[in-house]
């Protein structure tokens, strides 16, 4: 149950504006080319990047995306409000608190005032993390529509906490433990190497040349 609230919650996402659905699809097209989402080989799930889109988006200045987890949250629980006794009626699943706000047809406006395109978009993606996102001091929150520090969130600068991602649901789970050293160390490469392709001039196609590792490559 919980898995369909979070694909409820992407979708929710992807109807509010078209530019999350695309950059969505880029940046998974991206990492999939590159051998960049594939937990099982120790990198991160496309469904991690997804959330690195979305709160990149919410962060925008003029925001592109809300917070749904937060928005009219008081307005629901004080019309879901409940005696004690009574049958509990909010949207829970396996003890998880999955609340969000549902209707994407009356935030359809809500980025409007942010003009950047597409391509600005995904420069400024991947120039953000490769240059900017502090990973020894932040927490990625869709949940809070912002970055969190790791204090905030009791996760220490640990192996098993490298680039840290909070589930929005379940609040235990950081999205990066699938991560080695050595995987969180190629995922900022890539990183790295998106934005200088795209800063030098370089399109879509160059920066999604499949990865095939060599001894040696420079890739």
């Amino acid at each position: 149950m919980l898995a369909l609230h979070n694909t409820r919650l992407i979708e929710t996402y992807g109807r509010i504006d078209a530019r999350m659905r695309a950059m969505a699809f880029v940046v998974k097209h991206w990492a999939k080319r590159r051998q960049m989402n594939e937990p099982f080989n120790h990198t991160l799930s496309s469904y991690a990047w997804v959330l690195l889109v979305i709160n990149f988006l919410q962060q925008r200045s003029p925001p592109i995306l809300p917070c749904l987890q937060e928005y009219r949250r008081s307005d629901y629980n004080q019309n879901y409000k409940k005696e004690d006794d009574a049958e509990e009626e909010l949207p829970w699943a396996e003890g998880y608190d999955c609340y969000f706000y549902p209707h994407a047809d009356h935030l359809a406006d809500y980025g409007k005032e942010n003009k950047e395109s597409l391509g600005e978009l995904l420069f400024s993606f991947f120039e953000h993390y490769a240059n900017h996102f502090d990973f020894n001091a932040s927490v990625v929150s869709v949940r809070m529509g912002k970055y969190l520090t790791r204090r905030e969130k009791g996760w220490p600068n640990e192996d098993d906490h490298l680039f840290c991602i909070e589930d929005p649901f379940n609040l235990s789970h950081d999205l990066s433990r699938v991560l080695t050293n050595f995987t969180f160390y190629l995922t900022k490469k890539e990183l790295q190497r998106a934005y200088r392709r795209l800063n030098q001039g370089g399109t879509l196609e160059a920066i999604c040349t499949p990865f095939r590792p060599r001894i040696g490559s420079k890739t």
